[in-house]
């Protein structure tokens, strides 16, 4: 079981987790269960402080220590997010949101259960089975690998099993996946009966829900909620929306969301035949236009690495957001208007021209060093605009495409994303 921390410090995105029990290193006691403080992204020396002010404490609760950490000077937008926790569902239903100390050890058997279950049905039917004659399992072993303290170790281990068909050490390889890391796996593989957690449990049926519009209501105004929640059994829908939306129909911004849209879009274009996958493994396309407003070495950069690489924040691009608010608050203080971005292409002139520097011979950051880039995912967004352009042999928008090919074939209700 793990748990996400992640604030802002110094204009700067911290994050850290907690993963359940003592290792090496610093660890905080929530509700008599100790985690180990894994650093994430962002090491700079006020962020090192605030950890410092964390470690060896005991909390009664996340939500304590959420609290604590927004009190620190410095320190604002604070998520701690107790990653196997079904917090939407028990909020709704009245259920306590607190991770209780019975609460979190249920979990965790459930958590082992559901990891032995995986391991062993994919070694049953891969590896003992007949469908392991010619099976890769790199996509597995890269998994399984990722979330270890050890990773080198766990390589080996991964390997060893398969070698000396120890079946035993093949699923202690799992035991530090969390269940939003086995979905994927169960998914990925094609692993058959498999029962997912929680899924015995009978399904709820919003039309006996009687009360429960006015109890969701209550609740995002208790919680000084500000959006709009949806549920849907499959047969029946209920809409909330918090007091300062009139409609349900008010568009609101989506922010980093939105990012899933780009990526939907990029798979569904491959769908289509729009492009080739292939084309992800190589450097990413622009309108000659778009690569001529970008600082040159950016530039440069995108001629090394790959689209996929951008797409998964692996290319060491920076972003364009901290030049553009610069540059607001430059106009606000000398009076002036403010900068007016009509399109996507706009924002490039803002983009930083600094990068993450590559280890010597490599072409992109690991996936331990990702750097999460705005710049990215807005030039993935322009060369998903320009690979369907050249297809159609005109000018399309990305929203035309978005529309197209993303929000139109499920008939989602937004006008716009």
């Amino acid at each position: 079981m793990s748990i996400h921390i992640s604030f802002e410090c110094n204009n700067k995105t911290c994050q850290a987790n907690l993963v359940e029990g003592k290792r090496d290193g610093p660890t905080v006691n929530i509700n008599g269960i100790d985690f180990t403080v894994i650093k994430g992204h962002v090491m700079d020396e006020k962020f090192e402080k605030v950890l410092h002010q964390i470690i060896n404490r005991k909390f009664e609760s996340v939500t304590d220590l959420k609290s604590y950490i927004g009190k620190i000077e410095g320190c604002s937008h604070v998520a701690v997010i107790d990653k196997s926790h079904r917090t939407g569902v028990e909020i709704l239903f009245g259920k306590s949101i607190e991770p209780k100390e019975e609460s979190l050890q249920q979990k965790q058997k459930s958590l082992q259960a559901f990891q032995k279950q995986v391991a062993e049905q994919y070694w049953n039917t891969y590896i003992e089975g007949q469908n392991g004659s010619n099976k890769d399992h790199s996509m597995l072993k890269s998994a399984v690998i990722r979330p270890s303290e050890n990773k080198d170790r766990m390589s080996r281990d991964f390997d060893k099993a398969i070698e000396n068909n120890d079946k035993e050490l093949f699923c202690s390889c799992f035991r530090n996946l969390e269940f939003y890391q086995l979905y994927p796996i169960v998914q990925g593989e094609e692993l058959k009966n498999i029962t997912l957690p929680g899924t015995n449990s009978d399904p709820v049926d919003l039309s006996k829900s009687e009360g429960l519009t006015s109890d969701i209501k209550n609740y995002l105004k208790e919680r000084g909620f500000s959006g709009i929640v949806a549920l849907s059994d499959g047969k029946n829908e209920i809409i909330v929306a918090s007091d300062e939306f009139n409609e349900i129909s008010t568009p609101m911004a989506i922010h980093s969301v939105g990012k899933i849209a780009t990526g939907m879009l990029a798979l569904r274009l491959i769908e289509e035949g729009i492009f080739e996958e292939t084309v992800l493994e190589e450097p990413i396309r622009l309108d000659p236009v778009v690569m001529k407003a970008l600082p040159i070495p950016v530039q440069e950069r995108l001629k090394q690495t790959t689209f996929k690489d951008v797409m998964l924040h692996q290319s060491g691009l920076k972003d364009y957001l901290k030049n553009y608010q610069d540059d607001i608050q430059k106009k606000l203080d000398l009076k002036e208007k403010s900068p007016i971005i009509n399109s996507c292409e706009d924002l490039l002139a803002y983009a930083e021209q600094d990068l993450i520097e590559l280890k010597e011979g490599e072409t992109h950051l690991s996936e331990d060093e990702q750097h999460y880039s705005n710049l990215g995912l807005l030039l993935v967004g322009l060369s998903l605009q320009h690979l369907v352009s050249e297809k159609e042999t005109k000018p399309v928008s990305f929203e035309e495409a978005l529309s197209h090919y993303v929000i139109k074939p499920p008939a989602l209700r937004c006008s716009r994303l």
